[in-house]
């Protein structure tokens, strides 16, 4: 009796699920095409959206797209950059179902992103910034526009950019939480299209192009609201000396820089107009390696060099940074005079570095000065002290440079002597201070030197250069003691086709020959 009132029961209960399940496939099919119709409905859309499939869940309120593709359609608002997407799964939860039919706007509490790739390829014109990004701003409008969604996730995404079919940048393991965003519909030049309470980055292996000539690779990027560490940063030529200068019309240092840890603390992000503002109250750069190279039979380059006041009052952005400090820095110098064959080198070891107040933003109105603190090892063993400071605002960028340099053993400079000027020298320079006083225009400086047995050996120190040699030292004063030290000034003009160590290095030159002759 029982079996017969359960077959009595099972026929309509099976019509009600078949027309259940075809009702979910109406709807489903309703929500995807209403999807499409949101991310695809501007005419004048350069990008067109597809997914592979989509699902939903009414009782988790969630939707579920996956093998999402973003093509470029051939349309004449279309750019010279290129947009190409493709997502692996992109999921919305806690999303609103009567917001999604009736007013045809996705609105959720939050938006993951799995594996997203874009790949931006561009051709031999370059456009600029503004109208390459014309059209792939056009398609984040267009998906803000249509949707509300309170955080925001990518997980494991990648970045590649291609000019002519080769890679200029390429970023992977990249992983970005936003909170509280809002899409930002102030008229103002904010070029993001969107605020956020706060994020966390974190970025891969990263690598990008600099210009014809270089290119650097970092391991590892991560940024919140008020912190930022970049790990095992690179920056080297993409080709080898001998290449690279043969590529050059003007000189050009050969440059290679490696830097283990950049980190900043209690750092901000802003816009001010369209400009980025970054304060910091502390930037650390731990054991770096910085060697460059010039080739003086090379054509100068006679662009105006700027002094560093200057350099940081043009920067193209407003950075404020209340202390600056390099630990355990290494820097290598080397020149190739004209007609000779090998390079004369300086090099400055166990470089520390302390600097206060960085500043460009309202900088007219600033009453504080950058001031910096360099120590570090002479060619590995002297003992060099300087104090340098100057005020941005200064337009006639002025500076103040004074040190001391402790028990420098000047056979130990013949490495550069040698090869740039065929000169050797032997002494002990028991104490060097000085006082250097600069300008775009020139330059002071004050020089007490105390020193002995100071002698010259010019080239093999065989016939007439032994002869040279026996000349210059008896013209030299070969000692100085404390006793009898005295300060020496000289003044010189600034070539200003040269940078500022070159009016250093020319107040030294002066003054030593004018202590030792």
């Amino acid at each position: 009796m029982i079996k017969i009132k359960f077959l009595k029961h099972k026929k309509p209960i099976l019509i009600t699920l078949i027309f259940i399940g075809i009702g979910v496939l109406l709807f489903n099919y309703y929500v995807n095409q209403i999807i499409v119709g949101l991310v695809n409905k501007n005419p004048n859309r350069t990008y067109n959206i597809e997914n592979n499939s989509t699902s939903f869940s009414i009782i988790n309120q969630s939707i579920t797209f996956r093998e999402t593709k973003v093509n470029p359609l051939n349309h004449k608002n279309q750019t010279n950059a290129v947009l190409n997407a493709s997502v692996k799964q992109i999921k919305i939860k806690g999303f609103s179902v009567y917001n999604l039919v009736f007013k045809k706007r996705i609105i959720a509490n939050k938006i993951i992103i799995t594996n997203p790739l874009f790949k931006i390829n561009s051709g031999e014109q370059e456009k600029k910034v503004a109208q390459n990004s014309k059209s792939i701003n056009l398609f984040w409008q267009d998906i803000l526009n249509n949707s509300i969604v309170r955080n925001i996730a990518i997980v494991n995404g990648a970045i590649e950019t291609f000019k002519n079919d080769e890679m200029g940048f390429s970023s992977k393991g990249i992983n970005i939480t936003l909170n509280d965003v809002k899409l930002n519909n102030e008229k103002t030049n904010n070029p993001l299209p969107f605020t956020y309470s706060d994020f966390n980055l974190e970025i891969g292996d990263t690598y990008s192009q600099i210009g014809p000539l270089y290119e650097t690779t970092i391991s590892s990027f991560k940024a919140t609201n008020t912190s930022l560490n970049i790990k095992n940063i690179k920056v080297k030529p993409r080709l080898n000396l001998i290449d690279f200068n043969k590529s050059l019309q003007k000189e050009k240092d050969y440059t290679e820089i490696v830097i283990d840890n950049v980190d900043f603390n209690d750092t901000s992000w802003s816009f001010i107009s369209d400009t980025i503002y970054v304060k910091a109250s502390k930037i650390t750069v731990n054991n770096s390696d910085t060697r460059l190279q010039r080739n003086k039979n090379i054509k100068d380059d006679t662009s105006k060099k700027h002094l560093y006041s200057k350099i940081i009052r043009d920067l193209p952005f407003y950075v404020t940074i209340d202390t600056f400090n390099v630990n355990n820095g290494k820097l290598t110098y080397k020149e190739l005079q004209n007609n000779k064959n090998d390079y004369g080198e300086v090099n400055f070891k166990n470089i520390t570095v302390r600097g206060h107040h960085i500043n460009n933003f309202k900088y007219k109105k600033d009453k504080l000065k950058t001031k910096f603190n360099f120590r570090a090892l002479f060619l590995g063993k002297s003992k060099l002290n300087v104090d340098y400071s100057f005020a941005t605002k200064n337009t006639l960028d002025q500076y103040l440079l004074k040190g001391k340099l402790l028990d420098f053993h000047t056979a130990d400079l013949n490495i550069l002597t040698k090869p740039m000027f065929n000169v050797s020298t032997h002494g002990t320079i028991k104490e060097l201070n000085f006082r250097i006083n600069g300008s775009v225009y020139d330059a002071s400086a004050r020089v007490n030197m105390v020193y002995q047995d100071l002698k010259l050996t010019y080239g093999d120190n065989k016939g007439k250069n032994k002869l040279i040699s026996k000349i210059a030292n008896l013209i030299l004063k070969n000692n100085r003691d404390y006793k009898h030290a005295k300060d020496v000034d000289v003044y010189i003009l600034r070539d200003q086709e040269k940078s500022m160590y070159n009016q250093i290095i020319k107040c030294f030159v002066e003054s030593v020959k004018k202590t030792v002759l």
